[in-house]
């Protein structure tokens, strides 16, 4: 996971702009070798974090979108999240991924990797709407 840090000061967002630059380089070559379909953007997970740190990380991945001239879905909240799901609310979010993903962690308990899998799940979806 890639978190914006603590602060939201000038010298905080230098911090958070030299991680994503690292994270850029290692995903530099994890894109050449596999390149996604899509990147999809979930909404945040953790309530705590303060919404400037997300708006960080956001704009770094979608700026790895555009580099890669990868298309970037943005389901920047929960409600968004729910609708290309096709799901009314949070209670059907885990029999969602339950039909949706093969395996026993299909619907895993940590909130964080739940909604990544969300907005996978969705992501996925949508691009078998609209083809490839």
């Amino acid at each position: 996971m890639l978190h914006a840090g603590r602060g939201i000061t000038v010298r905080d967002a230098l911090d958070a702009a030299r991680r994503i630059h690292a994270h850029r380089l290692i995903l530099d070559v994890v894109l050449a070798r596999n390149p996604p379909a899509v990147i999809v953007l979930g909404p945040q997970a953790e309530p705590s974090e303060p919404l400037e740190h997300v708006a960080v990380v956001r704009l770094g991945m979608m700026a790895l979108g555009q580099a890669f001239k990868i298309e970037v879905i943005d389901l920047n909240d929960h409600e968004a999240l729910y609708d290309a799901l096709g799901i009314d609310g949070s209670k059907a979010l885990a029999p969602c991924l339950r039909a949706a993903v093969a395996g026993p962690a299909a619907a895993p308990r940590d909130r964080r990797i739940l909604f990544a899998t969300a907005a996978a799940v969705a992501g996925t979806m949508g691009r078998a709407a609209t083809g490839p």
